[in-house]
């Protein structure tokens, strides 16, 4: 009976295991889901278009699935949010290289004329989770990471 209970402990602990890793980053959200839950964070910024995702980031619309970016209206000002949607690993990886070279092409721009927003880029944050890109050029960027990791 004992070596019952620990087989069938093994083998419940060995699916889990096996599970794991895929159950990260599977929930799928609409990104417009998002738009209230960052309210907070952006009253000084607006939501840009297909346009100036291509004029800033050099994306089309065939690079990603879906996306929510919010710039600041001031091109004196760094501050952006981008979430981007892309299952093909491939494309991700891709998606991930250019929103960090239009993070190193800001810092670029700003460094010399505008300290805190060169302090800011300094610290942004570009990354992946499960099937999302995310860039977080914003002085609340902890906060915006916890929000969007609960959201996913």
């Amino acid at each position: 009976m004992k070596r019952k209970s620990i087989y069938a402990l093994c083998i419940l602990f060995a699916a889990f295991a096996f599970a794991l890793p895929f159950a990260r980053g599977s929930r799928e959200i609409d990104l417009d889901a998002l738009r209230k839950p960052l309210t907070p964070y952006v009253t000084n910024m607006e939501v840009k278009d297909n346009a100036w995702l291509r004029k800033q980031y050099h994306l089309d619309t065939a690079a990603y699935e879906q996306v929510l970016v919010y710039g600041t209206a001031s091109a004196i000002e760094a501050d952006e949010i981008a979430v981007f949607k892309q299952s093909d690993q491939t494309k991700r990886k891709a998606l991930l290289k250019l929103c960090q070279q239009r993070v190193d092409r800001q810092l670029k721009s700003f460094q010399g004329y505008a300290p805190r927003q060169s302090a800011l880029l300094e610290k942004a944050s570009v990354y992946e989770d499960g099937r999302y890109v995310v860039v977080l050029i914003h002085p609340q960027q902890s906060q915006l990471r916890q929000l969007l990791k609960k959201a996913w």
